[in-house]
Formats: structure tokens, C-alpha cells, sequence
């Protein structure tokens, strides 16, 4: 049997290094310990599904990702799959459609300010690539 908590504790080591964050850093963002972050990248112990699901998005990788180290069903995997069946032509409408829907979700990115004729844009955009 795999271990699974060790395996998750080794990529959110990995991917906290990537993006320079000190284990303070993580665990002040998670809201526990810097201990217990530790025991969390040994594999002694776990955390929350919350936890998780918020640092699926921090690191903007699948839970699947995290757990199981599969990439197989990550969202960005099958957008990418996507985008390779869009003709040449309409690859900077898709562009523009998906800058539109991160700048309107302010989910990740809140700094972006959402410039007044985009959303005439995206609508002709989506108009054009619906047809």
C-alpha cells in the first residue's frame, strides 16, 4: 500500500519551495503550526480537507495532484488537452476567454482590474467561437 501522507508531504515540501515560502510562511496561511506543517511534509501527520482544497489553489494543482501525485485528471491537464483542438486562428479569441473568466473570478488573482470593454469583447469572442 502506498503512503499516501508521505508522498502529499514530499510535493507540498516541493511545491512550497517552488514558490519560496518558508514553512512559517505555509503555516501561518493554513492556520497551524509550523510543527505540525513539518510533520505534515514528513508524513507524520495529515490536514484538513479545507486545508487541502486551499492549497490545490495556492499551488494551482489538482487534490488529485496532491494526494496521489496524479496528473492525469487535473483541470489544467484536460484544459490544455482542450486548447490542441482549437484552430489556429481562434487560439487568441480562447486566450482572451480565459484571461476574461480569471479577471472576473478574482479568485486568484484580485490585483487585476477588469478593463471596461472586455466584456463586450468576451461577449463577441464567445459569439465567434460558438458558431
Amino acid at each position: 500500500m502506498q503512503n499516501y501522507k508521505k508522498e502529499m508531504g514530499r510535493r507540498i515540501k516541493e511545491k512550497r519551495r517552488e514558490l519560496k515560502l518558508t514553512q512559517e510562511n505555509l503555516a501561518e496561511m493554513l492556520g497551524v503550526s509550523v510543527k505540525h506543517l513539518s510533520e505534515v511534509e514528513r508524513g507524520i501527520a495529515g490536514l484538513s480537507v479545507e486545508n487541502i482544497v486551499f492549497l490545490s489553489n495556492a499551488f494551482d494543482v489538482s487534490i488529485d495532484y496532491l494526494i496521489k501525485g496524479d496528473m492525469r485528471n487535473s483541470t489544467w491537464q484536460s484544459v490544455i488537452t482542450l486548447l490542441e483542438t482549437v484552430p489556429e486562428e481562434k487560439v487568441q479569441k480562447v486566450k482572451e476567454l480565459i484571461s476574461f473568466r480569471i479577471t472576473t473570478k478574482r479568485i486568484k488573482y484580485p490585483e487585476i482590474k477588469l478593463p471596461t470593454e472586455t466584456k463586450e469583447l468576451y461577449t463577441q469572442n464567445y459569439k465567434t467561437l460558438m458558431m
